[in-house]
C-alpha cells in the first residue's frame, strides 16, 4: 500500500500492475532470470559493500518502478 499511495496509483491501477507483474513473472525462465541478476548485484557489489558504499538496496519483487 505504501508504494502505491507514494506513487499516487489509485488501487484499480495499482491492481491491474500488480497482475501484470504476477504474470511476468510466471513465464518461462523469468524466476532464474530474476535469480541470476540477483546473484549478479550481489557479486558485482560484494558483501559488506551496501549503504557505506552508496549503494542502496535492490528493489524487491513487490516494489513498483515507474519510468519517467
Amino acid at each position: 500500500m505504501t508504494v502505491r499511495k507514494k506513487a499516487g496509483l489509485p488501487k484499480e491501477e495499482w491492481a491491474k500492475k500488480w497482475q501484470e507483474i504476477v504474470t511476468e513473472h510466471d513465464l518461462p525462465g523469468a524466476r532464474e532470470q530474476l535469480a541470476s541478476g540477483c546473484k549478479e548485484y550481489l557479486e558485482y557489489h560484494g558483501a559488506g559493500q551496501g549503504r557505506a558504499a552508496g549503494i542502496t538496496k535492490p528493489a524487491s519483487l513487490s516494489t513498483l518502478v515507474l519510468e519517467d
